[in-house]
């Protein structure tokens, strides 16, 4: 997640220009605290003041979208899914972007899809 957080701040400036809300779900409260923590002392450096975080403690948001996106365990793979998992999608249920696991420049990826909506 360290990564993602880095990459999400260096691009900061267009993700904040797009104007929509990014949300973090977290697993556990606890986690959700530290990252609160961690984002306040700039461990990651200046994120997007669109972040908001989430929690998901009992996993049925991150369930629901491996059964409707057929990734993870819910997939006819079956395989564990690879987080992070990071999605752009609308409140249609259009996904427009998906990544399983870290990808190395997702920022600017989020960024180049976000400028083609």
């Amino acid at each position: 997640m360290d990564n993602v957080l880095r990459d999400l701040a260096a691009a900061r400036e267009k993700l904040e220009a797009w104007g929509r809300p990014i949300v973090l779900l977290c697993s556990t409260e606890t986690a959700m605290h530290r990252l609160q923590v961690e984002m306040s002392e700039g461990r990651y450096g200046t994120l997007p003041s669109t972040i908001l975080l989430g929690l998901d403690a009992d996993g049925a948001v991150q369930k629901g979208i491996e059964r409707s996106l057929k990734v993870g365990p819910s997939s006819d793979a079956g395989t564990p899914t690879r987080l992070p998992l990071v999605i752009l999608a609308d409140s249609f249920n259009r996904v427009f972007f998906l990544s399983e696991g870290y990808t190395i420049g997702l920022g600017d990826q989020l960024a180049s899809t976000v400028a083609k909506l």
